[in-house]
């Protein structure tokens, strides 16, 4: 067994050699840290120890005859010596690792609180251990910064130039120390303040932490700077523009990260990701695709326009991108624009905007239906007014016809009293083309909006009397019971036009005169309810036993030229206006007009309106004035008209009368001769 003895006091005392060579080399290290190097002799010691206990391996192994246990002990020792310093060169390198980078760390800051001093309004450097300001600088600093040296006191000098500030309270040297040794080796905090000229502005202190190599204090690194812009622009960011998109993000690298959104990821249409960053193709493919409304081909066509070889090769021809999506929520669409704009197209790194255009989308949707709307309104004018022109024509081409058929007869009669006869169905067919002329330019006036009302004091009673009056004779001619009844009606003075609601009332009479045979009745009631003291609700109803007509053809009464087709209609002249041009002035009025009929049981037409009342007032009787006298017929009269038809007939009339008359062709001959 002496060959095992010495073969591990022999190891021993190798592993003993290389632990003082080890050691030596790690004793010259620590000597390069300046707290160690003071205590040198404390490093050399166990150096020392080292070296006389490879000394003793020596001598045992050399000059005395170990044992096996004896040998073994000795060999224990050199390895654990040898694993006993191997982890505690581990351990120190580490510390020494860490002073170095706490050192550059330190040294940085240094560097980068110098670079920063122009730029800052107030720089200093703060040993928060002994809570002191070793150096300060910056472009804007109070009048009593530079000869404060307590950082504790400046803080709170701080204060009272502090209008506002984000955190509850000021942060303190014993707060820094503590958030450093925590692991928090930067604090900052926005505030506002008023500057020593007065200006109210954002500032944002930071202060950047670090432990002094040589004394262990901690530093702190404070800078004070303008913080106005990137105030505004977060408000912006946050505020308008949170606004105005559902999520603003950037995409770089292929991963995402939401910057801010307007609502949350679980509201109804929602395109914003449950995590604000991660992978972009599994926040198209996992959330997005899901929500896509259509069918497959819908979601593969999305799936196209939002990768990333899609957007970028977009982004580089056109310098922005944009696509809509339609989302499904499973009852209501939701309509999003992606838009991407480039920061850097080919690393692939864009900022996306989604935008909510589902209103935009339901506004065009809207114009759409309008513009189809219309469209067909206007194709429905078109064939209403071919429709026009058709039945006008038709109209006034038969007593055109009737007029030109008996002048020529007339013209080659030698009997007086036929020529007599034919003359008054001239007559009559022209006054009849008048009317038509009249009833479309009537039209054309409401249509054009050139009819305006003239509302003032009205007498509804004499309104009927003169309606009355008018139809009374025709009435009993044709062998009609006509009646009016206004006993309904407690307030008779209103307010409205009383020659629209005049002429209202005579073209519904005079229809009804027109289609109520011999022996029939027509009947002009009106009523009011009690109103508000102020004004009420009247209702006035024309009824006639006539022939009535179809349900059918009363839906479309109120269109022009529209009349029913029968043998008795036939036979009654008439051009189809005259209800259209009433129900647009009772329109214009402000009222509503209805018609309820059946055939063979007459018509009923109810006119509402809403009048306000006027004051009653006692007639009066105008004072008798001088009478005018009879003009002479020695008269001279000129006639001006440019058509030379009307010119002869007006002087044939006026020569009738005895008078003398000249003509002239225009407005400028007349002056003349004037």
């Amino acid at each position: 067994m002496d060959w095992i003895s010495k073969i591990m006091v022999y190891l021993g005392s190798a592993l003993m050699v290389i632990n003082i060579i080890r050691y030596f080399r790690y004793a010259r290290k620590l000597k390069r840290i300046e707290r160690i190097s003071k205590s040198r002799i404390l490093l050399y010691v166990p150096l020392v120890l080292l070296i006389m206990f490879l000394a003793g391996y020596l001598a045992v192994g050399i000059f005395g005859d170990p044992n096996i246990i004896m040998s073994g002990i000795l060999f224990g020792g050199s390895v654990y010596v040898f694993m006993f310093l191997l982890l505690t060169y581990s351990i120190t390198d580490r510390i020494i690792d860490s002073e170095a980078s706490q050192k550059a760390k330190f040294d940085e800051m240094e560097s980068e609180l110098d670079s920063v001093t122009k730029d800052s309004l107030a720089v200093f450097r703060v040993n928060l251990t002994k809570d002191l300001i070793e150096e300060i600088g910056g472009n804007d600093l109070y009048d009593e910064d530079r000869e404060e040296r307590s950082f504790s006191r400046f803080i709170a000098n701080r204060e009272k130039h502090t209008v506002y500030r984000e955190d509850p309270k000021p942060v303190y040297a014993e707060d820094l120390i503590r958030q450093f040794r925590e692991g928090h080796d930067t604090v900052h905090s926005v505030f506002l303040t008023r500057r020593q000229n007065g200006r109210l502005g954002f500032v944002r202190f930071k202060a950047s932490m670090a432990e002094q190599p040589s004394t262990g204090d901690v530093i702190a690194f404070v800078t004070e700077r303008d913080w106005n812009n990137e105030i505004v622009n977060r408000t912006l960011l946050d505020g308008a523009l949170a606004e105005q998109y559902d999520m603003i993000a950037f995409v770089v690298n292929g991963q995402y990260r939401v910057v801010t959104s307007g609502s949350g990821a679980g509201e109804k249409g929602s395109v914003i990701p449950e995590k604000a960053t991660g992978p972009y193709v599994d926040y198209i493919r996992c959330e997005l695709l899901p929500k896509i409304k259509g069918d497959s081909d819908r979601s593969e066509t999305v799936s196209e326009q939002l990768s990333l070889d899609f957007v970028c090769e977009n982004l580089i021809e056109c310098g922005i991108y944009e696509t809509n999506v339609a989302i499904d929520d499973g009852r209501d669409t939701y309509y999003k624009r992606f838009s991407f704009f480039p920061v850097n197209a080919e690393a692939r790194f864009f900022i996306m905007l989604v935008s909510d255009t589902t209103a935009i989308h339901e506004e065009r949707t809207e114009q759409t239906r309008k513009l189809a709307e219309a469209l067909s309104d206007a194709r429905r004018a078109n064939e209403a007014k071919t429709r026009f022109f058709s039945a006008m024509s038709h109209d006034i081409r038969t007593p055109m016809n009737a007029i030109i058929g008996f002048t020529d007869i007339a013209k080659n009669c030698g009997d007086p009293e036929k020529v007599k006869e034919y003359l008054g169905k001239i007559e009559s067919s022209g006054n009849y083309m008048l009317d038509i002329v009249n009833d479309v330019l009537e039209m054309s006036r409401i249509e054009s909006g050139k009819t305006k009302l003239d509302v003032k004091r009205t007498d509804l009673a004499e309104t009927f009397k003169k309606l009355y009056d008018v139809f009374s004779a025709q009435m009993a001619g044709k062998g009609l019971d006509f009646t009016t009844d206004l006993s309904g009606v407690k307030n008779r003075f209103v307010e409205c036009d009383s020659k629209v609601l005049g002429r209202v009332l005579m073209n519904l009479v005079s229809n009804a005169y027109k289609y109520t045979p011999e022996g029939g009745s027509v009947r002009v009631t009106a009523t009011q309810d009690d109103g508000d003291g102020k004004s009420a609700n009247y209702e006035i109803c024309v009824s006639d036993t006539g022939i009535g007509m179809t349900g059918e053809f009363a839906k479309k009464v109120f269109t022009p030229f529209e009349r029913e087709q029968s043998e008795f209609v036939g036979q009654i002249q008439g051009t189809g206006l005259g209800l259209a041009i009433t129900k647009r002035m009772t329109d214009l009025m402000g009222g509503e007009i209805a018609v309820a009929s059946a055939p063979g049981e007459g018509t009923t037409f109810t006119l509402r309106f809403r009048f306000d009342f006027s004051e009653e007032e006692e007639q009066k009787v105008a004072a008798p004035g001088k009478r005018v006298a009879r003009a002479e017929k020695s008269l001279r009269i000129l006639v001006a008209d440019d058509n030379k038809i009307n010119r002869e007939i007006a002087c044939l009339v006026l020569q009738s009368g005895g008078y003398t008359v000249e003509e002239a062709e225009d407005g400028t001959q007349a002056y003349d001769m004037i």
